[in-house]
């Protein structure tokens, strides 16, 4: 969920929240990522770690369809989300 300069969201066990540091035209850039500290059960505290970290990473972003694709500064795919209808 994107407001104004906030960004935040579910990454499957906790809440995470973070700022907008730069926006634009194809340009998206977020800062350091923040999160609530539940317990998470099995691998899912592993991948939420690491979808934390591709947030931060994030450069730019492309929409494609019904898709939205966040890339780094390489324009190498980070995460791709699909519309929900």
């Amino acid at each position: 969920q994107v407001a104004g300069d906030k960004v935040a969201g579910k990454g499957g066990c906790n809440r995470y929240f973070g700022g907008i540091t730069e926006q634009g035209d194809g340009v998206l850039t977020l800062g350091p990522m923040g999160a609530t500290r539940m317990m998470c059960m099995g691998d899912l505290a592993g991948k939420e770690m690491e979808y934390l970290k591709s947030l931060e990473k994030v450069a730019s972003f492309q929409i494609s369809g019904n898709q939205l694709v966040l890339k780094d500064a390489g324009k190498a795919t980070l995460l791709t989300f699909d519309a929900v209808k």
